[in-house]
């Protein structure tokens, strides 16, 4: 009951104009559990996608090969 109670208060102050009561409450509840989930998505989606870019930066240091100088292309 609490919760529900905060999701209506929230969604109040997002849209006063709102006249359902229960329309505010579903989008307060939507509000909050999309905060909640922030935190979740920064635990999980950042450092997968740090070790991503990191391991496909070593394959590419550890694949590409130096340009030739290019005094050794014109002899």
């Amino acid at each position: 009951m609490g919760l529900a109670v905060v999701g209506r208060l929230i969604d109040e102050r997002l849209r006063p104009n709102d006249d359902s009561a229960v329309r505010q409450m579903l989008a307060g509840a939507l509000t909050l559990e999309l905060a909640a989930l922030v935190p979740l998505v920064g635990w999980f989606a950042v450092p997968a996608l740090a070790g991503l870019i990191g391991y496909g930066a070593t394959v590419i240091a550890l694949i590409r090969r130096p340009a030739p100088p290019i005094a050794a292309l014109e002899e």
